[in-house]
């Protein structure tokens, strides 16, 4: 069923020892991890629609609470009027979209959607593989989707700027 999707798996992965070992003298708020990852996930997407022709990209997020919602769509919202929150020098080697280019790919206002959405539903069975695969990349799963090309990484030149981005994982 998930190979017979048109569908292209995006994501920015953390591995959470490894955020915490890097970056726990720095932030308190558990939700700049979020935000970080918020960042990085709609910019990468955003430069692979601008490298297909470009369309409008709708962000669909899951439900979590009333509060957290609204954090989520703060991000949103600075993301396209602010551009992204990151070093300017440390983070040039990621070619980083600036906020007006962000904002004419990034619909307004995120939708977000219940455990019960279909979507989302699909969104975690796609998920899984993804994230496991930035750990072991002969992780069955993860294969068959590379092979299939319905990872982002399947389809771009530079992964390192615009694929899946494994976000404080171990260095092998």
């Amino acid at each position: 069923m998930i190979t017979g999707l048109p569908i292209f798996a995006h994501a920015c992965v953390v591995d959470r020892p490894g955020y915490h070992e890097r970056y726990s003298d720095v932030y308190e708020d558990k939700w700049q991890l979020c935000r970080s990852a918020y960042q990085i996930l709609i910019e990468r997407a955003v430069k692979f629609v601008r490298s297909i022709g470009g369309t409008k990209l709708i962000v669909h997020v899951e439900k979590t609470g009333r509060k957290e919602d609204k954090k989520i769509q703060d991000y949103h919202d600075v993301l396209r009027t602010q551009g992204m929150e990151f070093d300017a020098s440390r983070s040039a080697i990621y070619s980083p979209v600036e906020g007006d280019e962000l904002a004419s790919f990034v619909t307004k206002k995120v939708i977000f959607q219940t455990k019960e959405s279909r979507l989302m539903q699909l969104a975690d069975i796609v998920l899984y593989p993804v994230i496991k695969g930035g750990y072991d990349s002969e992780y069955p799963p993860y294969n068959l989707l590379m092979d299939n090309k319905l990872i982002v990484d399947a389809h771009v030149e530079n992964v390192s700027t615009m694929g899946v981005k494994y976000y404080c994982f171990p260095r092998p």
